[in-house]
Parts: C-alpha cells; structure tokens; sequence
C-alpha cells in the first residue's frame, strides 16, 4: 500500500515496497525473511494490490478483498514467496 495521506505515487510506493523486500533478505536473517514473506504476500492480497493508497484506516471491503483472493492470485503468491525462500537460501547460504 502507499501513503495515503500524503500522496505518495504508486511508483514510489513501488519502489520502497522493492527497496523493503530487498534489504530485508540481504540481511540474511530469518527475521528479515519473514518480513519480506509478509510484504510480498501482501502485495497479492486484494485490499493492498496495485498500492492502493493507507489512511489508516480498515474497511469492511479492504478485509473481504484480503480474505477472499481469487485462487489464480493465490498460487501467484505462493509462488512469489517460493521464490523469495529460494533466493534467500541461496544468497544466505542457509543449506551450508
């Protein structure tokens, strides 16, 4: 999602959403893995897709639309995070 209340653009949102997820499994933690795990996973659910603008505020549609992904979406995001545990095995070397 992007900053609502201060107009933040969907590409800026973009870019920091990228910048979070890459730092987060740069630093070779699995603190920082579960985070990247939550960010990507929320990128695909429908009350956060396309960095729709966060006020702070949860709306009966934002919940329905993050609860009831449609399954094509879902395997999107299980594959998303797949890949993400992948990387981070072998840029951490966790298998060592």
């Amino acid at each position: 999602m992007r900053d609502g209340k201060n107009n933040q653009s969907p590409v800026e949102a973009r870019k920091l959403f990228e910048d979070y997820v890459r730092s987060n499994l740069k630093s070779c933690r699995f603190e920082g893995l579960s985070r990247a795990i939550h960010a990507v996973q929320d990128y695909y659910a429908g009350g956060h897709s396309e960095f729709q603008p966060w006020t702070g505020k949860i709306s009966l549609k934002h919940i329905w639309d993050d609860v009831f992904v449609p399954l094509k979406v879902r395997q999107n995001a299980i594959n998303a995070t797949r890949m993400l545990i992948n990387k981070f095995d072998k840029s951490c070397n966790c298998a060592e």
